[in-house]
């Protein structure tokens, strides 16, 4: 949700989600399908469509098969590049981090249940933050 109201209120040049889970990957593709009509979707999702959504899940576009690595491009804006990327906080590699960029931001919201996670979430910081950059979490 953070991700996608801030998509829809600020003029972002690019954003990247990332998660481990095909499923949640496919849920924040859908998701961003919904909130941001493409060329596929010029009338948006029936509510049939959407029903039937709710109790099957999202269409499955990265499946468990394919999640290493797996990336996604949704169409938000012509002005704003959208990505959907797997990261597992806790497999980064003996070469180190996927090649994903350096960011100028990083924001996280409910993103950390067990503690067992946090030094993989260090991790990922270390690696993905610009120096002199900010990072901000809310309900770690």
């Amino acid at each position: 949700m953070l991700g996608i109201s801030l998509l829809k209120c600020l003029p972002l040049k690019a954003y990247t989600f990332t998660d481990c889970h095909y499923k949640v990957i496919n849920s924040l593709i859908h998701n961003l399908k919904i909130n941001f009509k493409d060329d596929t979707h010029q009338s948006g999702f029936s509510s049939n469509e959407l029903w039937h959504q709710c109790e099957t899940g999202p269409p499955e576009v990265i499946n468990e098969r394919n999640i290493r690595g797996a990336s996604h491009t949704v169409a938000v804006r012509d002005t704003c590049h959208v990505e959907v990327r797997h990261l597992d906080w806790l497999d980064m590699g003996v070469g180190g981090p996927p090649a994903l960029c350096q960011f100028d931001f990083i924001l996280g919201s409910d993103i950390v249940y067990e503690r067992s996670l946090l030094p993989g979430l260090c991790t990922v910081i270390r690696a993905f933050l610009q120096v002199g950059r900010s990072c901000m979490f809310s309900e770690l």
